[in-house]
């Protein structure tokens, strides 16, 4: 078996992403979701799929679209950006605009919404719960509650999560989130804080 570790990613628009947050993290732990080769094989971790979608010589398309806070404010305070300003320039600059981001226009309040969607040919996974898409919270340093749900790509359920991000994303019937040029931050110092207080713990992202 060939170790395609060190090869090169073939699948450049969402390698940044899977490797900005996830990579760190390993696919070790107790198993809850099925795995994808085998229906009567060991249950594998959310990590397992999220690497899976990185795996070398991946010729699949894969569409990435990301709506987040802009770290703009955080319990009445000014906050200055950190992390996701710093880390969608990151996206956007080493998938060439491939994964596409766009920031929820708060005026004082935070977008908190901690939802994944991912569609299949035939069915969606969809994971909400009160957990950060970050090291800290997805590592157990805090004790968080998710929730899967599997469902039929017809099912009500589907196309409500979908209606709910085609609106917020498209601002139909009302404006809710703006372009990536208007918080993207390319700044240096910020990545280099951002990325201390990942690897240390000393953040509350």
């Amino acid at each position: 078996m060939t170790d395609m570790s060190k090869a090169r990613d073939s699948n450049a628009f969402y390698s940044g992403f899977w490797r900005l947050f996830f990579r760190w993290f390993g696919t070790g732990g107790k198993g809850w979701l099925r795995n994808p080769f085998n229906p009567d094989g060991p249950k594998v971790t959310l990590r397992s799929y999220l690497k899976l979608l990185n795996f070398k010589a991946n010729h699949r398309k894969v569409d990435v679209q990301l709506v987040l806070d802009p770290n703009r404010d955080a319990f009445g305070r000014v906050k200055n950006g950190i992390p996701n300003r710093v880390v969608a320039y990151e996206l956007f600059n080493k998938t060439k605009g491939k994964i596409k981001t766009r920031w929820y226009d708060t005026q004082g309040e935070q977008f908190h919404t901690k939802l994944i969607s991912i569609k299949y040919k035939n069915y969606s996974l969809v994971f909400g719960g009160s957990a950060n898409l970050t090291r800290r919270n997805l590592d157990n340093y805090n004790l968080e509650a998710e929730l899967k749900i599997k469902s039929n790509n017809n099912s009500q359920f589907v196309k409500e999560v979908e209606v709910y991000f085609e609106k917020i994303w498209n601002n139909q019937q009302g404006h809710y989130t703006i372009a990536l040029e208007e918080y993207s931050d390319k700044s240096t110092i910020k990545k280099a804080l951002y990325r201390l207080q990942e690897w240390s713990g000393l953040s509350t992202f």
